[in-house]
């Protein structure tokens, strides 16, 4: 089972990873009709991240909260850091009202709901 969400966790990094880079790619180069979609694509990829790291943590005896806290942030401030970035670029352009916010709020809310089996495991 661990090996399983290990390979999807790694998967999932290296698609979240080009995501990033496309997403990046699009706002040098202005290209509007397509940052909506890359914002659809890192929130996803941030929620299946959080998800599939906090199932590893909770699968992995002895697992230190602050190593999974420090891992988790790293990469939410990748991620996050990027979609702001995007928001950034679509309301220069004239352009936010294509930013889809609720499905940023959507995977912001599932990652942090997550996170609680972690917590709920090294407390217990």
């Amino acid at each position: 089972m661990f090996d399983f969400i290990l390979t999807i966790h790694i998967l999932g990094a290296a698609m979240v990873g080009l995501a990033v880079f496309f997403a990046l790619r699009d706002v040098v180069g202005n290209r509007v009709a397509t940052l909506a979609t890359q914002v659809h694509r890192l929130s996803f990829g941030l929620f299946f991240q959080i998800a599939t790291g906090s199932i590893m943590a909770v699968l992995t005896p002895g697992v230190s909260l602050i190593m999974y806290c420090q891992n988790m942030g790293i990469y939410a401030t990748v991620v996050l850091l990027t979609i702001f970035v995007v928001y950034k670029k679509m309301l220069t352009l004239g352009e936010v009202s294509l930013f889809p916010r609720r499905f940023v709020a959507g995977a912001a809310a599932l990652s942090t709901a997550s996170i609680v089996p972690v917590f709920v495991s090294v407390v217990v």
